[in-house]
């Protein structure tokens, strides 16, 4: 029978796992609703509303005990950095970037510069230098990332699949503002994803005045659903419920290669899902980026699970 220890490790290598698995989905999945007739905009109001309803009660008994919605301490200025950063304005520029781009490009483009804007803002903000190796790492991830760009200027669609990757680069950044934030103001991430989930309500009232229902009334209920489900629920919520517990069980640096998977893992499900035919750009860049993040992150020595 295995001792406590492995089945920490256990759990947490299952975890992550899933993690990883949802998180490369989400691009699949957010294109398959773009071929489906769900725009940006109604993609986003689905995991705004569903998160945000799913989360509102966890923000309200919370903010009960500091006799308001404090969320969590935080105040609202800060919370709204978090929202703005990985609310509806990282949704929105992921799916109109797959509007442009493949989601094979995305999938690549954004988990790869999330670790090199993370690393740069951490190193200014919070005066965390990189080692010589994490260096190494990420300039081979932007050399994986730079493929992935010269593979959509020089396609059929280049016109449009390098705004995509643009817009894949901006939300990567906003992403690591997002990271860093958390980490500067030492947010748990399950605390993170419900301010995140609460305030993005917000954009409920702004969407539905701008643009009314739109396609979410003439899609097939199916999958509206199951848009709702994946974005709300498993994306917003549950992976980073997800990833809290692996790196709990793993360490910080054993569960922060789990993210270098994604490139991998979401590029091959656009293929098999979207049957994606990808460049040879694109084949580099699932080579490099997790390369280089394994590189980046992997632990100097071997540790056990804490």
């Amino acid at each position: 029978m295995a001792d406590t220890g492995e089945a920490e490790i256990g759990w947490g290598l299952l975890f992550g796992a899933m993690t990883v698995v949802i998180w490369s989905g989400y691009m699949v999945v957010s294109a398959a609703g773009v071929r489906q007739g769900l725009g940006s905009l109604e993609l986003t109001a689905l995991r705004a509303g569903v998160s945000g309803v799913a989360m509102l009660p966890f923000v309200l008994m919370k903010g009960k005990r500091r006799g308001g919605l404090a969320f969590f301490g935080l105040g609202w200025r800060k919370a709204l950095v978090l929202a703005v950063c990985a609310g509806p304005p990282y949704s929105l520029g992921i799916v109109a970037g797959l509007s442009l781009a493949p989601a094979s490009h995305g999938t690549v483009v954004t988990p790869g510069l999330i670790p090199v804007f993370g690393t740069l803002l951490a190193a200014v903000v919070l005066k965390q230098r990189p080692s010589k190796r994490g260096i190494a790492g990420l300039a081979i991830v932007v050399a994986g990332v730079l493929a992935v760009g010269w593979d959509g200027l020089s396609t059929e669609t280049g016109n449009t699949a390098w705004l995509g990757d643009l817009l894949f680069a901006s939300v990567a950044f906003l992403w690591a503002v997002f990271t860093v934030c958390t980490r500067a103001w030492g947010v748990p991430p399950l605390h993170a994803s419900a301010a995140v989930s609460v305030l993005s309500l917000i954009y409920m009232p702004l969407w539905w005045g701008w643009a009314g229902p739109g396609t979410l009334v003439t899609a097939p209920w199916t999958v509206v659903v199951f848009q709702g489900v994946y974005q709300g629920l498993m994306v917003a919520i549950l992976a980073m419920v997800l990833y809290a517990a692996t790196v709990q069980r793993l360490g910080v640096a054993k569960g922060a290669l789990f993210p270098a998977l994604v490139p991998v893992v979401g590029s091959l499900l656009a293929i098999a899902i979207l049957h994606e035919d990808p460049g040879p750009g694109a084949v580099l860049g699932m080579v490099f980026a997790p390369l280089g993040m394994a590189l980046a992150f992997w632990p100097k020595k071997t540790m056990t699970s804490p």
